[in-house]
């Protein structure tokens, strides 16, 4: 009997052991699964601080509202702006811009309105291009004009944005050099018809993408569109027609648009590349 009591102990023992064990296996498993996400480490960094006053990002949100102050020591009105701002190496566009008098300082956020929109979660790097100018006289040069990249969780933390690509998707281009692909269409009856375009810089050069003498269904209508984007980078960009033109030429339907496309490196004016395009809905 004691035996018997003794083995079932025995059991009971182990049973507890295994148990144990399971449980924490459990609670790694839960602790994995809850493992936080990195967490931002940018510090406040000073873009330029000279004669002409200064410059700092004070902090980056996850979000990816910058916090900036400046200071404007000349003796000029200042506007501070930026250009040429990618995401991830994705082009978006704070539509931002602050004037700033002589000998004062200001405090600003900096915002981004579309990156859940764009496909971006999370943002590894920002690069732009600072520019401080006389806002009394453009003809003058920038005091600053300076490119600049922040890395919100580190250097080492780079991720470049990829675009998933859909079964809609119409591929207008894509070499070597330059990507145009026709990301979703807009046919809105109130403001006209629209092409959102997906377009990639593959090159080492800055490039400027313009459409010359477009024609819808073989009419002339011109939605004199350009955009420019810088080496290596890539861009959403909306190519319209409005409804107006389209009525004033009496065209109901689309059934076909030819786009002249003309890529132009963006110093030299020279033509990289030089084709008409063509959508059919």
């Amino acid at each position: 009997m004691k035996k018997i009591i003794k083995l079932f102990t025995i059991f009971l023992l182990s049973f507890g052991m295994f148990g144990c064990g399971n449980n924490t296996d459990a609670e790694t498993e839960t602790k994995v699964s809850k493992k936080p996400k990195s967490e931002i480490t940018f510090e406040s960094e000073t873009l330029y601080d000279n004669d002409y006053g200064n410059f700092i990002v004070q902090s980056i949100s996850e979000n990816g509202d910058l916090k900036v102050s400046m200071e404007n020591k000349t003796d000029s009105t200042l506007m501070y702006s930026l250009d040429h701002v990618s995401i991830n190496g994705l082009m978006e566009n704070p539509f931002w811009a602050r004037e700033v008098t002589s000998g004062n300082k200001a405090n600003d956020t900096i915002s981004f309105y579309s990156l859940k929109e764009d496909g971006i979660d999370t943002i590894s790097y920002i690069t732009f291009t600072l520019i401080v100018s006389d806002s009394e006289n453009w003809n003058l040069e920038p005091y600053i004009k300076q490119e600049f990249t922040l890395y919100p969780y580190g250097e080492n933390q780079v991720k470049e944005f990829e675009r998933k690509s859909e079964e809609s998707d119409v591929v207008l281009l894509n070499n070597e050099q330059i990507s145009v692909i026709v990301d979703h269409v807009e046919d809105d009856r109130t403001y006209g018809y629209s092409l959102f375009l997906y377009l990639e810089n593959k090159t080492d050069q800055n490039l400027i993408y313009h459409i010359d003498n477009a024609s819808v269904n073989g009419i002339m209508v011109n939605p004199f569109w350009a955009i420019d984007i810088p080496s290596g980078k890539k861009a959403y960009s909306e190519v319209s027609w409005y409804k107006q033109d389209l009525q004033d030429n009496e065209i109901d339907t689309i059934e076909y648009i030819d786009m002249p496309f003309v890529v132009s490196n963006y110093d030299t004016y020279s033509i990289l590349f030089e084709q008409t395009l063509t959508y059919k809905p």
